[in-house]
């Protein structure tokens, strides 16, 4: 094979190989870490100096330092790009598999009598159980009441350990995978070997669903003693007061089971210049209203990007313009300048690439006009530009500027000349250098 086509053929694997690390790189989801500081109620950067964000990478922020059964944080992302300026003077939480003792219906229905029981034990009165026996699946060990009792008391109980022993995850995993294992004792003839959160909240749902239905019959039914009546009607008002708590039972439960030192953010795509999150913190997660803790804004700046700006200040070239006069009468022509260099203000447009977020390196073009003598200066060379919010560049090159020169005319023959008469000049472009020193302030403008 000659070697051309064998260069041809490595450049073209060389080629494949960086588009695929890009594609991957591009389309990976890279995690931030941050620290949530109990003592200050503070979220923080853990890297020093904080963030910068790669363009177009896909990032999730993860807050450390927590219980994601007893804290929620609430996350919003504002996207905005910079805009140059001249100065005035310029969900989701971590979705857990919920596996702790977990899932199958091992047994299902365990015996025939668990409405016969209930209403027994509402009434003392066998007489009116078959007609009712067809109401949902029969419990193994106790009625509806006593396991719907637990359950509620088994949740708040819990609670109130995680209030105490967030910051032990596994205490707090221990505790719950017990209050799950002896609950599901009660609610399955035999234990099923795995038991998953939805399972478990159909049991509880449905314990609730024929526990109301029977109460509701039976409040109807003729021949009820009034002390079982009122019975009835205490235990159907308790168990209406506790809805709620039944129907968080299995996030409460499967929640603290699997809880983790962590929270993280949805994914956001570095898009735009700025990425401001919001995080809002808050304590007793499962508390029918949670305490607030903090509201917090936390910025990151995108860099890996070519970017256009602005920046407006002050440039020094050697361009000023210069009087002459004739030395004698032999067209001998002198200069004579006020100043040897020019200092003027102006703008640059620049063209760099964002190696980092305080840092960025490119190409800038401008103009400034001269304090001195009013003319313009074209300025084109290499640029520095430091910050962030606000800019700062150094940057130097070449400067072209249209100054006063002697006219060729006095190279005709018979032009005349004495020390008393004056050169006769033309503007023509020259060449010099130039040092500039400029900044911008930067606003800010919504991507989303």
């Amino acid at each position: 094979m000659p070697m051309e086509l064998i260069y041809k053929k490595q450049i073209l694997q060389f080629i494949t190989v960086i588009l695929c690390v890009s594609t991957f790189s591009a389309f990976s989801q890279k995690k931030v870490i941050l620290n949530f500081d109990t003592a200050k109620n503070e979220i923080s950067k853990l890297k020093l100096g904080g963030y910068d964000l790669n363009n177009n990478q896909t990032y999730v922020f993860r807050v450390c330092n927590v219980n994601n059964a007893f804290h929620k944080i609430k996350f919003k992302a504002s996207l905005t790009n910079k805009t140059s300026t001249f100065p005035s003077a310029l969900q989701t939480f971590v979705q857990l598999d919920a596996t702790v003792v977990a899932p199958e219906h091992a047994g299902g229905r365990s015996q025939p009598s668990r409405v016969d029981s209930l209403i027994n034990a509402l009434t003392g009165k066998n007489a009116v159980a078959g007609k009712w026996s067809t109401v949902g699946r029969p419990i193994a060990n106790a009625p509806e009441f006593e396991i719907l009792e637990q359950i509620i008391s088994g949740a708040q109980d819990l609670t109130k350990f995680l209030g105490k022993n967030w910051t032990s995850i596994s205490a707090c995993q221990s505790q719950a995978k017990s209050v799950i294992h002896s609950l599901a004792k009660k609610m399955w003839k035999k234990v099923p070997e795995k038991l998953n959160q939805n399972d478990f909240q159909k049991m509880v749902d449905d314990l609730t669903t024929d526990f109301l239905n029977v109460t509701s019959i039976l409040k109807s039914a003729d021949g009820i003693p009034p002390g079982s009546l009122i019975a009835i009607y205490d235990a159907e008002s308790y168990i209406n007061s506790n809805l709620d708590q039944l129907k968080s039972a299995s996030d409460i439960l499967f929640g603290v089971a699997n809880c983790a030192d962590f929270i993280e953010s949805p994914a956001y795509n570095a898009t735009s210049d700025f990425l401001d999150l919001n995080a809002t913190a808050y304590s007793n997660k499962f508390s029918s209203s949670p305490d607030s803790l903090m509201s917090q804004t936390i910025g990151f700046y995108r860099k890996n990007k070519i970017k256009i700006d602005v920046t407006s200040g002050f440039f020094v070239t050697n361009l000023g313009s210069k009087s002459y006069y004739f030395k004698d009468t032999l067209k001998n022509i002198g200069t004579e300048a006020t100043h040897k260099l020019d200092v003027s203000f102006g703008a640059l447009f620049h063209l760099h690439y964002l190696v980092s977020s305080y840092f960025k390196a490119g190409v800038a073009v401008g103009a400034a006009v001269s304090f001195l003598d009013g003319k313009t200066k074209y300025l084109l060379g290499p640029s520095f530009v430091f910050g962030r919010k606000k800019e700062f560049s150094i940057s130097g090159g070449w400067a072209l500027a249209s100054i006063p020169i002697p006219s060729q005319v006095i190279n005709q023959t018979g032009y005349k000349t004495s020390p008393s008469t004056a050169v006769p000049t033309v503007n023509d472009f020259s060449w010099g250098g130039f040092l500039g020193l400029s900044y911008s302030i930067i606003s800010s403008s919504s991507s989303k």
